[in-house]
């Protein structure tokens, strides 16, 4: 606000309410979009780096003219759009928008002395430091946009035409019409397709539809066909930079609808349909970025596969009828996944193999062949998740699989809850296994997990069944209401079991 001498001053940074329709206990109180750092949308306990984070949010905003709201938690650096800017000053905004506390400055004291020298090293440069705050920091000039129709009506007919003369801060407008050309976005543009939902149709039978080469850019209200086959394109390519797409369908015949390959691609996909294709979205190479409110859906392999350390933020999307799972994490992948739906998926709905390691999140896996599968060294958090009525079982953990599972609900399986063999791991703690057809948990060949304060119960077998050199230890269990004994246990098997109830 500005007070009564003009001067500008930061009261507040609000309180937004996220609410979820019907839900009866989802409205969660949330800082502003954009501003409020990532560990006030969760359980993480906040600080005085909290309100670091949204300071240097309003900064990044003051500086670039770029609203964080239209991209949470991703920020550019801010000389990508005001050169202007000292790199030091770059630097000082960039650490306080950090994703994790302990990377930002430590307190405030810490952050104005910084700031306070900075300012010192203007002033004796004999640069004028204004006394009196201006309407804007970093006042910027939009370029006028451009418009793009097949009629010849407009300023130009094809979509590469207009980007190469654009200026960066541009926006394309594109109306409705089949544009057969494949967009190499090397500046910072934003392209908007002008009609109704499936209008404004770009399709590529030689290329990408999109390659993004350049550090931030967007598109919204596309559709995107790459029809390239056994070329290997994806449908949209993203090597590097941040690259916003919304509200857009996109599909490929080729190797997947989107690519996010390499430590330097960190897009944002929002609120988009992607399906249809030989692959979903596949990670590669250390890629990042964050997925939000799409539909991932009918791809011939897998709707999402993560690997070689990637670790994308994806939350709130429906991932079902990958006719080769769901999601797949594998080769070190890494990922978190909250409050997604993840069903009618052929074979597991996720599957962690050879060092995957991923967080899960209040997560709902089922109506699938299994609800997860863990093999190969495969580990992962999975937290307040309901995995249930899956053809297979609920979970299964083999080849040293050693997963956590955490206050997770796992029911109405037509096989066993979870089942444990081959040398699997896995500590499970603070969970429900009930209504399954199979044991609750079932342990073999040399399976050897933990189980802590899990309630088992209401089975239509055996609440615990552990044969062929199972073992295990199973400590302040509740075992109750199964058909069969609560728990059996077979010849050459070697279980631990301390402080728990069996009826």
């Amino acid at each position: 606000m500005i007070d009564h001498k003009e001067n500008l001053k930061l009261i507040d940074f609000g309180i937004a309410r996220l609410f979820k329709a019907g839900k009866n206990s989802d409205t969660i109180y949330l800082g502003t979009p954009g501003y409020a750092p990532p560990e006030q949308y969760g359980k993480s306990q906040t600080d005085a780096r909290s309100d670091i984070y949204s300071l240097g949010a309003t900064l990044h905003y003051l500086t670039t003219g770029r609203d964080p709201g239209t991209s949470p938690f991703s920020f550019s650096p801010v000389r990508n759009f005001n050169p202007h800017i000292s790199e030091a000053l770059e630097n000082l905004i960039m650490k306080a928008v950090k994703f994790k506390p302990h990377e930002r400055w430590q307190n405030i004291i810490e952050m104005k002395q910084v700031l306070s020298s900075l300012r010192t090293q203007v002033e004796t440069a004999g640069i004028k430091v204004p006394q009196e705050p201006s309407t804007s920091i970093y006042k910027t000039e939009t370029p006028n946009p451009l418009v793009v129709s097949l009629s010849g009506l407009c300023d130009y007919q094809t979509i590469s035409e207009a980007i190469k003369v654009a200026k960066a801060g541009t926006i394309i407008y594109v109306h409705s019409g089949i544009y057969r050309e494949g967009l190499i976005l090397d500046r910072a543009v934003e392209i908007i397709g002008e009609g109704k939902e499936g209008e404004i149709i770009i399709e590529s039978e030689n290329s990408s539809c999109i390659l993004m080469e350049t550090e931030e850019a967007s598109i919204r209200n596309l559709t995107l066909r790459c029809t390239a086959g056994i070329k290997k394109y994806y449908g949209v390519d993203i090597p590097r930079g941040r690259l916003v797409i919304e509200d857009c369908d996109i599909r490929s015949d080729s190797l997947a609808c989107i690519g996010i390959h390499g430590a330097k691609a960190a897009p944002v996909i929002r609120k988009c349909k992607i399906h249809d294709g030989e692959r979903g979205i596949v990670f590669s190479k250390e890629g990042k970025g964050n997925i939000e409110e799409c539909e991932i859906f009918c791809n011939k392999k897998e709707n999402i596969k993560i690997t070689e350390k990637s670790d994308p933020f994806i939350k709130q999307s429906k991932i079902y009828k990958g006719k080769n799972g769901g999601i797949i994490i594998t080769t070190k992948g890494l990922g978190t996944f909250e409050e997604c739906e993840i069903y009618d998926n052929t074979l597991s709905g996720i599957i962690i193999s050879r060092e995957g390691n991923p967080i899960i999140k209040r997560c709902k896996i089922y109506n699938g062949s299994r609800g997860i599968l863990v093999s190969e060294n495969g580990a992962g958090l999975l937290e307040e998740c309901h995995i249930f009525n899956n053809t297979k079982s609920g979970v299964e953990i083999l080849d040293r699989g050693n997963p956590t599972l955490s206050h997770c609900r796992i029911y109405d399986g037509n096989l066993q809850g979870i089942y444990i063999y081959k040398k699997g791991e896995g500590t499970i703690k603070n969970c429900e296994l009930s209504g399954n057809k199979g044991a609750g948990i079932e342990i073999t060949s040399e399976g050897n997990p933990i189980i802590k304060n899990c309630k088992i119960f209401n089975g239509k077998s055996y609440g615990i069944y552990i044969w062929l050199k199972g073992a295990g230890t199973f400590e302040e269990c509740e075992i109750f209401g199964n058909v069969l004994p609560g728990m059996e246990i077979g010849e050459n098997c070697n279980p631990t079991v301390k402080n728990c109830t069996i009826n």
